[in-house]
């Protein structure tokens, strides 16, 4: 809990002790220092005559000495200046060693003083982190205060302290406390090997990796992830391939930077020619226009694909839904969209069903009608749209040409108006102009006589071809610069996207991967404690196992097993785990409230069974797992916390 003194007491019990407070030690020593008035000489006092503190300097030299108050105060060891005249300094008895712990600590400066700092700040977290009866119970003599003591150690700069007081980081740092204060249980190490297991399972159930909520990740599809996610950065940044994790890092930073600075050069470049091309009257808007027009384009000849598939699909449909065995049906589509004996343009000009035709009588006929109008609205479509974006283009090329080579091109141009026709049209005219010409040549093709057709048609053939050849002969210098500068622009703020999707990516699959290899070592460490206190190894079971001469602990799997010579030899045991209820009658008497087991009698063995889910003894079918225990008998077994065992 937060104490008034909480700061001060901490900053003794990180320079006496290497550790944070224990909740009781704070509590109690708050109170004597509130009653000494705010003095903590008492308990500075107390601090260095504890057999806690003695034991830390026990046996070293007054070197080693220093050398570890300096480690325990600021993570690293003295300078040779500060050594030499500390150790001095205990070796004439001019100060004892906690008058040179509290020396040390109070006279810090620049990082040191950080450090010393952030270490109090990080034991204040610890403490008031340690909030049970369980966990304050469990802080509690040499183990525990070892790994709170490598908490404390870990943290120096504001960067570790952050890192370690993360709420994730600090809850991880209790719970390895409070293990190393509690001591080891059978029960306690099969319950936490459990736990680890449990949390591999949850987690891999929980992430999803293959757009599919309903079935779990598996360790192969995190692998992949990985490589996948690596693989898309080494196809961006190659010198990522090799290197240590830090040299990976670096290069990645250096990759970031490079793209950002990619952007900034192209930004500056296209702005340069926009200025440039500012200077053509209405070139930059003719530009701009252009570029519209072309996205318009090439949206709708990516419709009009759709629709042409989709009148492909009618036509099939049609002719499957209309054919028989003997007589197939074979339609053709005309480019108006009229099909013989099916579909015609009326007087109006509009696509209908042949009289007589019927949906009734040609099935997918009104799918086909449809689907062919849509096609050629599509294709209407594009024609406008690509008749727009010539006109645009022209506009472009006739502003990138003032004062330039072409200009001498409009001439021809403008030569080939209508003379005769007034308003008389200039010999340099703009696209609007070039535009209203040609719709008005077609105007006077569509309406000549018949004696007139081939004039106004080649009339009109060489205006376009003029329109053509003075398009051909435009370089566009200003236009053609914007355009480049624009698409180098695009590409380096793609760069940009691509790779900072790729490392978010890679981020995702490492955090996968680091996680799994904690959640695994987890298990391994849950499973090392049994062999750490003279426990064998947990086995998972499978069809047949046998008790060996040592204390064998078997694990439930998940089929049925039979396990020869339990508790023969050593004390054996059976861990089903803490959610059953043991039922000690017949299996008719289940109860369907709760998960339960039984241990049958069969002749010389016992038969344990272990339902997978809770039922009654009057359901149709039996959930359970069995496992046999050959030659043992149902008296001789009981069971506690989970655990099967013989007495």
């Amino acid at each position: 809990m937060a104490t008034t003194f909480t700061t001060e007491l901490q900053k003794l019990y990180v320079a006496y002790f290497n550790r944070p407070a224990d909740p009781a030690g704070l509590e109690f020593w708050n109170t004597a220092v509130t009653n000494a008035g705010g003095s903590t000489a008492a308990a500075s006092a107390a601090f260095a005559a504890s057999a806690e503190y003695k034991a830390i300097y026990s046996g070293m030299s007054n070197t080693q000495i220093i050398t570890q108050v300096y480690q325990n105060l600021f993570g690293h060891a003295p300078d040779p200046v500060g050594r030499t005249f500390w150790v001095k300094a205990l070796d004439d008895k001019i100060f004892t060693i906690d008058q040179i712990v509290a020396e040390v600590a109070n006279g810090a400066q620049g990082t040191d003083k950080t450090a010393f700092a952030n270490k109090t700040t990080a034991a204040a977290a610890f403490t008031a982190a340690v909030d049970t009866d369980a966990e304050k119970a469990a802080y509690t003599g040499t183990d525990a205060n070892n790994a709170a003591k490598a908490f404390i150690a870990k943290i120096t700069t504001d960067a570790s302290l952050a890192t370690e007081l993360t709420p994730a980081a600090l809850d991880a740092t209790v719970a390895s406390v409070v293990k190393a204060g509690t001591a080891f249980t059978l029960a306690g190490g099969l319950a936490d090997l459990d736990a680890a297991n449990a949390a591999v399972t949850t987690y891999l159930k929980n992430l999803d990796l293959d757009d599919d909520a309903t079935t779990p990740a598996t360790r192969a599809e995190i692998i992949t992830e990985l490589s996948d996610a690596t693989a898309a950065v080494v196809a961006l940044v190659p010198d990522y391939a090799t290197g240590t994790a830090g040299v990976k890092a670096a290069v990645l930073a250096d990759a970031q930077v490079d793209a950002d600075k990619a952007v900034t050069d192209k930004q500056v470049a296209y702005n340069d020619a926009v200025k440039a091309a500012g200077a053509a009257a209405g070139l930059t808007s003719a530009i701009t226009a252009e570029t519209a027009a072309a996205a318009t384009v090439t949206a709708a000849t990516k419709a009009e694909v759709v629709t042409l598939a989709a009148q492909n699909a009618a036509e099939i449909s049609y002719e499957t839904l209309n054919s028989t065995v003997a007589v197939p049906v074979t339609i053709t589509i005309a480019s108006d969209g009229t099909v013989a004996g099916l579909l015609k343009l009326n007087t109006a000009g509009t696509l209908v069903l042949e009289t007589g035709v019927t949906e009734a009588k040609n099935p997918g006929v009104t799918a086909l009608l449809a689907a062919v109008k849509a096609e050629l609205t599509a294709t209407k479509v594009v024609t406008a749209a690509t008749d727009a974006h010539a006109i645009a283009q022209l506009d472009v090329n006739i502003r990138d040409s003032a004062g330039g080579a072409e200009v001498t091109a409009l001439g021809t141009l403008g030569a080939a108006f209508d003379a005769a026709r007034k308003p008389a049209i200039p010999a340099a005219p703009t696209a609007a102009e070039v535009q209203t010409e040609i719709l008005t040549l077609k105007g006077l093709l569509a309406a000549a006589a018949p004696a007139d057709q081939a004039a106004a048609q080649t009339k009109l053939t060489d205006f376009e071809a003029a329109v053509a050849t003075f398009n051909t002969a435009n370089a566009n210098p200003l236009a053609t610069a914007v355009k480049t500068a624009q698409t180098d622009l695009d590409a380096a703020i793609k760069g940009v996207n691509d790779l900072a999707e790729a490392v978010i990516d890679l981020n995702t699959a490492n955090t996968h991967t680091n996680t799994l290899a904690t959640l695994d070592a987890a298990v391994v460490a849950a499973q090392g404690a049994f062999a750490d206190h003279d426990f064998k190894a947990p086995v998972t079971l499978t069809a047949f196992a046998a008790g060996t001469a040592g204390s064998d602990i078997f694990l439930v799997g998940d089929a049925v097993s039979t396990i020869a010579n339990f508790a023969l030899q050593g004390d054996d045991v059976l861990y089903v785990g803490k959610d059953f209820t043991y039922n000690n009658g017949a299996l008719n008497t289940g109860n369907n409230a709760v998960l339960e087991v039984f241990m049958i009698q069969n002749g010389a063995n016992t038969v344990v069974h272990l339902e997978t889910k809770a039922f009654g003894s009057n359901s149709a079918a039996e959930a359970e797992i069995q496992i046999t225990l050959t030659g043992v008998n149902a008296a001789d077994l009981v069971f506690t916390n989970g655990i099967i065992s013989h007495v």
